[in-house]
């Protein structure tokens, strides 16, 4: 229709103007920057609410120590706190024990060396378990059965490795008994969010594949065993006929 191309003409010339296309390119990088500005103030105020929860005093719910709960969702957070406190407590014990191990030698370079491998080693749970707290313990997230087994793995491997942040041996011992309970109860929420239906089916592929690799194996073996039994009777029977040529051969005789 004439009203039709008339419209499209007129926006393909619109589309064609450096000025509106020069206003269309600010409008999107005020866009662009309006959503980065709001995610770093949404950022912001997560790790500032969530260091508030772990610098203020534990409170002890006998309740989220039952292994039948119904929030299991509520026993995450609550457990990923205790998890993120009970690592700042690790690390002051950590620390008074290096003191007492390094002061009487006058060890400096070992006190250094290991509190920096275990600050370093202290970030990196916290950023874990703020970014858990954030991502899959908000009662709004919808993170599937795969999220909260990885989170779990994470959770069960970031612990002992207090162990191999430090060389000193003993006060690392120390310092990660009082980690125990609390990742095993973050754990086990894990588990009971979704993390466990995943670990299920991960290992019943695996079984399955390695039965369908022992059946294909099993099948193969009896196949080739005719071919076998079958090239011995040939092998037999080519050897006969030289047999009987060297002993009707005169000359053969003759020597």
């Amino acid at each position: 229709m004439p009203a039709d191309d008339m419209a499209a003409n007129l926006a393909a010339q619109a589309a064609a103007d450096p000025r509106i296309q020069a206003a269309a390119q600010q409008q999107a990088q005020q866009a662009v920057a309006q959503a980065a500005e709001q995610g770093q103030r949404a950022c912001c105020t997560s790790f500032t609410r969530y260091n508030a929860l772990v610098l203020s005093r534990p409170k002890l719910q006998l309740e989220e120590f039952s292994f039948s709960r119904e929030d299991w969702l509520g026993t995450f957070r609550y457990w990923n706190v205790v998890w993120a406190q009970t690592q700042v407590l690790a690390f002051c014990v950590y620390l008074a024990c290096l003191l007492i191990l390094c002061i009487p030698g006058f060890q400096a370079w070992t006190f250094i060396k290991n509190l920096f491998g275990r600050s370093i080693y202290g970030i990196s749970v916290h950023l874990l378990a703020l970014f858990g707290y954030t991502c899959i313990g908000d009662p709004g997230c919808c993170a599937g059965n795969a999220v909260f087994f990885v989170w779990g793995m994470l959770y069960l491997v970031a612990a002992p490795m207090c162990l191999a942040a430090t060389e000193t041996a003993w006060p690392a011992y120390v310092a990660s008994t009082f980690l125990v309970i609390p990742t095993f109860y973050v754990c086990l929420a894990c588990w009971k969010l979704g993390g466990g239906s995943t670990a299920r089916n991960l290992g019943n592929q695996l079984s399955a594949g390695i039965q369908q690799r022992m059946t294909t194996s099993a099948s193969r073996a009896p196949a080739s065993e005719p071919a076998a039994t079958a090239a011995a009777p040939g092998t037999a029977n080519a050897a006969a006929p030289a047999t009987t040529v060297a002993a009707g051969d005169p000359e053969r005789e003759a020597h």
